[in-house]
């Protein structure tokens, strides 16, 4: 046996002891991995077989289970484990004490390798998870299933996926993201189709876990713009505090790294306004609590300043239009209350009574 290969399997045991974690020696899994599954079989066997003799059945069940992640967190291809994992267990059958054999056939009978991971209906999991995603915008009045899958993506595996110029931008992404966890571990009912939510599920786990052999620089421009998508998707389907967390975020993310308003990011969120539910908008200005926190949202958009809805409200001949205008200037609250004060006093009696109206409501 090659010295490299000798080194995986000394690595291999550490890992089955979990003294090692799969990060640090995924080179070595992955060379376990691409020999005989004999090979393979027997070193499971020698390792739990080390272990105390009442301990032997679970230490092979934990082993097994171990070899299996090495696939499942895509250390290697994960389609390689259907040419690998029947003749493995198969080969361990072989090598354990014939006393022994009965019971473990049992114990994988009754917990197939298929089943020690939510894997679904679709053959390659790990590969649909992370190379066969999707881009996708946001669509109004609809959540968006690849957003989500591919938000989540490039959001919660950031540290994983990426090289940072200097401690101080990986430290603060990493606070980024424990402040985003909260909230996109409630993202999943949101996703109806039961197969769908398992794939997303699945989608997160392997994202969780993956080891990536190549990482680009962060870009922190493209990671806020992630972001700012997936508060459009939130607010659209009803996880309105949801979205303002997640905006909350964006805008720490705006003062630690001294980012301009009018920068690259901001710009491609206004314009992309709308793609905003105004449905869902009026409905968040006329509750109390959400309208307070719609006045940190709606300054963003030229088109929701108060000075702006004001003027919407006088000039546009829509009447849906205007009776939006109208909500969404009623929650700036006081804010806007001495602008309608000194509009109506622009009026001359008797003129544009429904636009003061309007402004008096």
């Amino acid at each position: 046996m090659a010295g490299h290969v000798e080194q995986a399997f000394r690595d291999f045991h550490e890992f089955l002891a979990g003294a090692r974690a799969p990060a640090l020696v995924g080179q070595s899994l992955a060379t376990v991995v691409v020999q005989d599954p004999r090979a393979v079989a027997k070193a499971v066997a020698d390792w739990a077989y080390g272990r105390p003799h009442h301990e032997r059945f679970d230490a092979l069940l934990a082993a097994r289970n171990k070899v299996f992640d090495i696939f499942f967190y895509r250390i290697i291809r994960f389609r390689r484990i259907f040419d690998f994992f029947d003749r493995f267990e198969e080969a361990l059958l072989s090598i354990v004490p014939e006393p022994d054999r009965p019971h473990l056939v049992r114990l994988l009978t009754e917990a197939p390798w298929r089943e020690i991971r939510p894997l679904g209906s679709f053959r390659d999991p790990l590969e649909y998870a992370l190379e066969k995603r999707r881009r996708a915008s946001v669509q109004r009045e609809k959540f968006n299933d690849d957003l989500y899958r591919n938000t989540t993506h490039e959001i919660l595996s950031a540290d994983k996926r990426h090289t940072f110029d200097d401690t101080r931008t990986e430290s603060l992404v990493s606070l980024y993201q424990s402040q985003l966890a909260g909230v996109f571990d409630d993202f999943v009912d949101l996703i109806k189709d039961p197969q769908q939510r398992r794939e997303i599920l699945l989608a997160n786990t392997a994202d969780k876990h993956a080891v990536y052999a190549t990482k680009s620089r962060f870009d922190i421009a493209n990671y806020v713009s992630h972001l700012l998508e997936f508060v459009f998707a939130l607010i659209n389907v009803d996880y309105f505090e949801h979205g303002i967390q997640v905006f909350g975020v964006v805008r720490q993310i705006h003062k630690d790294f001294g980012l301009e308003s009018g920068g690259a990011p901001r710009q491609r969120f206004k314009s992309q306004g709308d793609l905003i539910d105004r449905q869902k908008l009026a409905e968040y200005s006329s509750d109390p609590t959400r309208s307070v926190l719609l006045r940190s949202f709606l300054p963003l958009f030229d088109q929701w300043t108060p000075q702006q809805l004001m003027q919407t409200i006088v000039t546009e001949p829509d009447r849906r239009i205007r009776r939006l205008a109208v909500s969404l200037l009623g929650a700036y609250g006081h804010e806007a209350y001495e602008l309608v004060v000194a509009q109506l006093a622009t009026y001359p009696p008797g003129e544009s009574w429904y636009h003061a109206r309007n402004m008096a409501y």
